[in-house]
């Protein structure tokens, strides 16, 4: 099993303007779910989702990252209680 994260975030968030000093981004209420994935992905295939992304600011970007997968139950768990999804396999921005 390959462990998949996903993040919404902004690009260029807080960067001044005309030498000002950065500040922090308005509160957003920007949501991303996942809305359908494949039920199956061989070892090399393509994974293939679909997302939808509500209320983000023009600004935002998706960050998606993969993982080493896990080989077992306490393997999941213990990368689930840290944050530590274990070494990354490959990230996309769009």
């Amino acid at each position: 099993m390959v462990v998949v994260l996903l993040a919404l975030g902004l690009t260029g968030a807080g960067a001044g303007v005309g030498g000002a000093a950065p500040t922090d981004p308005a509160p957003t209420t920007a949501r991303l779910a996942l809305v359908a994935q494949d039920p199956w992905t061989p070892v090399g295939g393509d994974l293939t989702f679909r997302l939808a992304v509500a209320d983000a600011p023009t600004a935002t970007s998706v960050s998606i990252t993969a993982h080493q997968g896990v080989t077992s139950r306490k393997g999941y768990e213990t990368a689930m209680a840290d944050g530590n999804a274990g070494p990354v396999l490959s990230q996309v921005g769009i």
